[in-house]
């Protein structure tokens, strides 16, 4: 165990520091972890540069910037969170040798991410917008699933590939958007209630500054709304052949019930994390939910009460965009899970119990729950990675 004292002398230079309102993000990008301190720890960092004792730290504070910080429980804070390069010549954390940032995929990222394609990511998804208020009948419905009328499993299986195609194109769009930026990011399976989802883990964004952040949160819907926008238009183009009409019509619903889901923002979406970009906030959904709690519970009010002002501000703001989220779930649930859901098990069922296993609509009715199973397989990885996390936050 290692002993602290005011001789020890520490080395904690390669840490990246971030000012986000009134206080500073502080990290490691090559292990992603990230602590919010207030500009006190920032210059005592910037003291740690394993030459100055501890002591010495906490003398050339209080005589250059008359701040008199607990030197020594603010470094045990940060051991205990594997932030220290060097504690008295010893390494506790080895430090990679930086990377060429012309690499390739920065290249790549830089090529699909600039402010002219942001342009063209921003007009199609106002174009979207237009072409559905001059023309309703694109928006799609629940049946808009089912390709193939007289074939559930062949339509599911459509759905299936055609789905994650989109998914990963979304994904895509995160990686290459925050590699533009030299940041790297990995994905995982994981779920959000029962709903099966991958993230794009791009922690080391908050080792960079804050306005530079936006674009890779926002990456995927920006590809997303180009895929609705083609869509939309080949809808148009070949609106006498009834086959691709079918695809495009899948295809808007994928992306229309992707946007939807990005408003449930209390499942930390792509758009919460803009959020707390734009507000500073390291919490913002817990003080939206203690906002909530606070009218039934004594103890929430008790601890709302201790929230700075402008932290119980934004905490009612979000609140509103809480519910907002929570309204869009019901939405996607109503009119399409739910009924989607019904009508694919029904035919399933249908299939299987009324034809022999030589009949087509035997396999057609297989294909389903085959699928169904496939689905179940990565939503327990998916609830198997989720555990994982919450171990690791407790």
């Amino acid at each position: 165990m290692i002993s602290i004292n005011l001789t020890s002398k520490i080395c904690a230079n390669h840490l990246t520091v971030q000012k986000d309102g009134e206080e500073y993000t502080i990290g490691d990008p090559e292990q992603s972890i990230y602590i919010r301190i207030p500009i006190e720890g920032v210059l005592a960092i910037e003291l740690m540069d394993g030459i100055n004792t501890l002591d010495e730290i906490s003398n050339l504070l209080k005589k250059n910037h008359d701040v008199d910080v607990d030197i020594i429980d603010f470094v045990e804070t940060l051991l205990e969170l594997n932030l220290i390069h060097k504690f008295n010549d010893e390494v506790l954390v080895n430090l990679k040798a930086s990377k060429d940032a012309r690499g390739g995929r920065v290249k790549v990222g830089r090529l699909l991410f600039n402010k002219f394609t942001v342009f063209v990511y921003l007009i199609s998804f106002v174009a979207s917008i237009i072409i559905f208020t001059f023309n309703p009948a694109l928006l799609p419905s629940y049946q808009d699933y089912f390709i193939f009328n007289e074939s559930v499993g062949l339509s599911l299986l459509i759905l299936f590939l055609i789905s994650w195609s989109l998914t990963i194109l979304h994904e895509s769009a995160h990686y290459f958007a925050a590699s533009s930026l030299g940041v790297p990011v990995n994905f995982k399976i994981s779920i959000r209630w029962f709903w099966m989802v991958i993230e794009a883990n791009m922690n080391s964004l908050w080792s960079i500054e804050r306005k530079k952040r936006y674009l890779p949160f926002l990456a995927g819907m920006a590809w997303d709304s180009v895929i609705l926008l083609l869509a939309l238009v080949c809808q148009y183009i070949y609106q006498q052949d009834s086959i691709i009409v079918g695809y495009m019509r899948l295809i808007v619903l994928i992306q229309i019930y992707k946007f939807l889901w990005h408003l449930l923002i209390f499942f930390r979406t792509d758009l919460y994390y803009v959020l707390i970009t734009i507000t500073n906030s390291s919490n913002l959904l817990g003080q939206a939910i203690l906002y909530l709690r606070k009218i039934y519970s004594k103890n929430a009010r008790i601890e709302w009460s201790k929230l700075r002002q402008n932290e119980q501000t934004l905490s009612r703001i979000f609140s509103f965009i809480y519910l907002l989220g929570i309204f869009s779930a019901i939405l996607l649930f109503s009119f399409f899970s739910i009924p989607g859901f019904l009508i694919a098990v029904s035919k399933a069922v249908t299939n299987l119990v009324n034809n022999s296993w030589h009949s087509l609509y035997f396999w057609d009715g297989t294909i389903v729950i085959a699928l169904a199973f496939f689905n179940l397989a990565l939503w327990i990885v998916g609830a198997f990675n989720r555990s994982k996390e919450l171990k690791k936050a407790v």
